[in-house]
């Protein structure tokens, strides 16, 4: 590779391993624009044991068994052995989305193999994602974290998300890492004033990578489907009496058949499951959807990207993420916490002024970009 061809190449560090809509969108998102901004991206292919299992059409109960316990694990292994078949068709499904769209590296093993090619690497992002989420990366701190000693690499974090609480002793472990970085973006606004306690270093926050990209863009990689009926989209990650009972009231409220991810029934009017469908479909689920609920952070994104009506509940350990994309937007009562507060369902949204502020906030992240890359 000459020096220039190093210049004009950025490498992303993500779970572009995973078989999750979100996160596989994002991947997707940043290296496209990354490539509109004029350099080649490159995800450099780290699949650490501890978070591959997740995908496997087997769980493996013997990985992770200090994150997840005993229990867990073989509970795990049993639902992996009942929905193999759904497994089966989902991972061929993110297997053809991975070669068709991403520019994946060869295998990185681990935080040596990183550093041994650190040498190619002009500028190297980690994020988006919850790289930084001490929880999932507890083998992986050091890789995840970039800390290698090459002083020559360009070392950015982009709407890294940490998304749980930090122990006293995980933010004194942060803290030592945070120096590895020439530019420090974060996902999370309410983490900053956390990071700036241990750190005296400049911390901006950035929209993940999916609104970086406008919703055009993403009608180019989807699925022509057409779905005939009128019907609200249940993205739910999580799975709660409450949430069925929010769904049931806005699918008889507005007359909609229900299209859901979950694949059990508990709602009146479903009518399909997608979660064996890839991320080209689950696009067209949105596009087309009339109104749409979800437990998720990227499922509330898509919702505003395709101006739906919608309502997001917060997750009860990561919903911080949630919180402050909605704040930001001024839109605080598309939110519903399982407190039985009162609210009144509605699908009015000033789509208009919600634009306008995500367009500025993805100028805003745009900026970061193009100052921490050259």
């Amino acid at each position: 590779m000459t020096s220039n061809e190093k210049n004009k190449t950025v490498y992303l560090l993500t779970f572009q391993f995973s078989n999750n809509y979100g996160t596989m969108l994002q991947a997707y998102a940043l290296q496209k624009t990354l490539l509109k901004m004029g350099y080649e991206c490159i995800l450099l292919n780290f699949k650490p044991k501890e978070l591959t299992n997740k995908y496997r059409l087997v769980s493996n109960p013997f990985l992770s068994l200090k994150t997840n316990g005993v229990k867990k694990n073989i509970i795990k292994f049993l639902i992996s052995i009942r929905d193999f078949r759904h497994n089966l068709i989902r991972n061929i499904s993110f297997v053809k989305f991975r070669k068709k769209y991403l520019n994946i590296s060869n295998k990185i093993s681990n935080v040596a193999t990183l550093e041994k090619y650190s040498n190619s690497y002009s500028s190297i992002i980690v994020g988006s994602d919850q790289v930084w989420n001490l929880k999932l990366i507890v083998k992986n701190e050091e890789v995840y974290f970039l800390d290698f000693k090459n002083k020559w690499t360009n070392k950015i974090s982009y709407a890294a998300s940490i998304a749980e609480p930090l122990s006293s002793e995980e933010l004194f472990r942060i803290s030592k890492y945070l120096n590895n970085f020439s530019s420090i973006s974060i996902r999370e606004k309410s983490f900053i004033p956390i990071l700036k306690s241990i750190s005296d270093r400049d911390i901006f926050t950035s929209v993940d990578p999916t609104m970086l990209i406008c919703r055009e863009e993403y009608d180019a990689i989807s699925n022509n489907k057409i779905i005939k009926n009128k019907y609200l989209l249940v993205y739910d990650m999580h799975k709660s009496d409450f949430l069925t009972e929010i769904v049931n009231r806005v699918s008889e409220i507005y007359n909609l058949d229900i299209i859901s991810y979950s694949k059990k029934n508990d709602y009146k009017k479903h009518i399909k499951s997608f979660y064996s469908e890839g991320p080209s479909h689950f696009l067209t689920y949105f596009k087309q959807a009339d109104f749409i609920i979800t437990t998720s952070y990227h499922g509330t994104i898509f919702a505003l990207l395709y101006a739906k009506p919608f309502y997001t509940l917060s997750h009860p350990k990561k919903g911080s993420r949630m919180i402050d994309l909605l704040t930001d937007l001024n839109l605080s009562d598309r939110l519903i916490f399982e407190d039985n507060s009162p609210f009144i369902i509605s699908n009015e949204i000033d789509y208009k002024t919600v634009n306008n502020k995500i367009l500025k906030l993805r100028e805003n992240s745009m900026q970061y970009l193009k100052e921490s890359i050259k």
